[in-house]
């Protein structure tokens, strides 16, 4: 699939930029500046909110840390 099949596919809604900011700021909690970078890099393939937070979740180690951040970001 190319990058313009990708924007045109992608959802009509997507999260705001303070949605992001607050995202960052949580992620930080648990892996440090990286967090930027991964939030960066998981919007560019975007599909939906939620495969958007479980996709951030998945670079968090500590179990108990990714269903916080889960919970806090609308996953289940």
């Amino acid at each position: 699939m190319t990058e313009d099949q990708r924007k045109r596919d992608r959802p009509a809604t997507s999260p705001t930029p303070a949605n992001i900011a607050s995202i960052e700021s949580n992620l930080i909690r648990y892996i440090d500046p990286i967090a930027r970078i991964l939030v960066k890099r998981e919007l560019e393939k975007y599909e939906t909110l939620d495969k958007f937070y479980r996709a951030l979740a998945a670079h968090i180690p500590n179990e108990r840390d990714r269903e916080a951040f889960l919970k806090v970001h609308g996953g289940d």
